[in-house]
């Protein structure tokens, strides 16, 4: 993987931490999340493994009822990032395949 993308992941990996503290309804997780995909796109085609994985990870939570409070939104976001990261992370560090199959 070139010097380059692995820099962009870098990056998408650090701005998570100032989104942290948002939620995502704000226009900048969703600049985030469309750039990280965009980048993830460009390198594993639409249909690639990093591609789908990141397209599974949830950040709102996934049932809501009248009990539902702000700490279950506040909770899955984080849960969302921290999950994003990893992947993001496993790819950089070499942990995930990351030829186009994998």
């Amino acid at each position: 993987m070139e010097e380059r993308f692995i820099r962009s992941l870098a990056n998408q990996i650090l701005a998570i931490d100032a989104i942290r503290s948002l939620s995502p309804y704000t226009e900048a997780f969703r600049e985030w999340h469309a750039a990280t995909d965009r980048l993830l796109t460009a390198a594993w085609g639409e249909n690639g493994r990093p591609v789908e994985d990141f397209r599974a990870i949830l950040y709102t939570p996934l049932f809501l009822s009248c009990r539902c409070g702000e700490t279950a939104f506040d909770e899955a976001f984080r849960e969302g990032l921290s999950e994003a990261e990893k992947l993001l992370r496993g790819l950089t560090e070499g942990e995930i395949p990351v030829d186009k199959a994998g």
